[in-house]
């Protein structure tokens, strides 16, 4: 990422921050999304067992959060996670909510009440008032409106418009 090639990425707070910690012409411009991860479980079953991402500790919280410290964890590789839950090893994972929607009716999604921020967009600083990404930000606020226009469901991620800055 820290490379002339690649100009703006969304990430994790976690990764954001590490990057920009590693590359002083990058910052991190805005919140993109929150709740953009929650955690799956198969309906009717209680949770016990969760898994998270290995080095998600920012994960912990969240599952403290909505289920309380009276479950057991355990860190995974991202995507073997959706391995675990189906083959039982453990009741409930967390993940994105696209991955979510590919799991099946089978399952169930909870998020946190707090509206944990996800996923922000870093950039490199010399994208500030270029005229492309400023079309970027205007398309992007404009793709929210037509999202939050077919919104259903109160537990869907949270889009964000984002502000131009000079």
């Amino acid at each position: 990422m820290s490379s002339e090639q690649i100009q703006l990425a969304i990430l994790c707070p976690v990764a954001a921050k590490n990057l920009i910690a590693k590359d002083e012409n990058f910052i991190i411009y805005g919140e993109m999304i929150k709740n953009g991860t929650g955690i799956i479980y198969r309906k009717n079953n209680p949770i016990k067992k969760v898994a998270f991402a290995n080095g998600r500790i920012e994960q912990l919280q969240m599952i403290e959060n909505i289920l309380g410290k009276n479950v057991w964890v355990k860190s995974a590789g991202a995507n073997g996670l959706p391995y675990l839950l189906e083959n039982n090893s453990v009741d409930a994972i967390v993940t994105d909510y696209g991955r979510y929607l590919k799991m099946g009716s089978n399952y169930e999604y909870l998020i946190s009440k707090n509206n944990y921020v996800t996923h922000v967009l870093v950039i490199n600083k010399n994208l500030l008032g270029n005229k492309k990404f400023n079309s970027f930000i205007k398309t992007y606020n404009s793709y929210i409106k037509t999202i939050k226009k077919r919104e259903k469901k109160e537990w869907m991620p949270i889009y964000t418009p984002l502000e131009l800055k000079d």
